[in-house]
Order: C-alpha cells, then structure tokens, then sequence
C-alpha cells in the first residue's frame, strides 16, 4: 500500500533553494502542535479513543511539517517531506502493530521492546534496500520520479 502511495505522489526534479527559516520557526510549529494535541484530547470524549488517537499522529505532524515546509521552502519541499514521510511510514506502522497484539498478553514493557526491535529491524532492511537500489543507479534521491 505505501509503494502505492509513494508511487502516486507527484515527483519534481526541480532544485529547491535551501533557505533557513527565522528563529522563531520552531516555537511556532512546537506551539500549533500542542494545541492541536490539546484540541484533539478534549474532543476525545467526542471522538472516542480510536478516532482521536488515530488523528493525534500520522495527520497532525505530516500536515504540522509539510504545512510549514510549503511555506517556507515552497511545494516542492513539502511534497518531499511527504514523501519522507511515507517513506517511513512502513516502521512506523510494524511499530504500532506489534504493541497493540502484544501489550495486552505480554505487558507494556516486553510489547514496546519487541516493537522497537521490530520497527529497527523493518527500518534497517528499507534502508538496506534503498541503498542498494542507488547503488545499482535504480534510484536517483536526488531527484524524484517526474
């Protein structure tokens, strides 16, 4: 499903000039995600506790970085986070999988060290390939796919 999704999204080759954004930068995004944390937990009562977990993570800090990179580095930065973003999103799920079948037979702490061994294992291996497709000159990182 993510290569699907890595797959879809739109690809640039254009060069993305690197600006350093101001100081204040970080508090912002540090102060829009608290409150959108805070917002999201006193709806909770609404929403239950699936649907507000579930909206607390992947949307909130994908649209909270790619929001800010458009806006400073341009579209062509934030569809490169996305694509950062879904990149990873495969450890990221494995991560969660395995604590939610196994926290409740086997404990909080085994459930989150196996889901950590898990998600470093599933990383390593998408790093692994990744490089060994640029390597092999299948994958351009520099550039996205057009």
């Amino acid at each position: 499903m993510l290569a699907i999704v890595l797959k879809l999204l739109p690809g640039s080759q254009e060069q993305v000039e690197l600006k350093n954004p101001p100081q204040w930068e970080i508090v912002l995004r540090m102060i829009v995600a608290t409150s959108v944390v805070l917002v999201l937990t006193g709806l909770a009562g609404v929403l239950g506790p699936q649907l507000s977990g579930l909206l607390t993570t992947f949307p909130m800090y994908a649209s909270i970085l790619s929001g800010f990179s458009a806006h400073f580095q341009g579209p062509i930065a934030a569809r490169r986070v996305l694509r950062g973003l879904m990149t990873g999103f495969g450890t990221f799920a494995v991560f969660f999988v395995i604590v939610s079948a196994t926290i409740e037979s086997w404990g909080i702490g085994f459930a989150f060290i196996l889901a950590l061994c898990a998600a470093l294992l599933v990383h390593g291996v998408s790093f692994m390939l990744l490089r060994k497709y640029m390597v092999e000159g299948r994958i351009d990182l520099s550039k996205e796919s057009p």
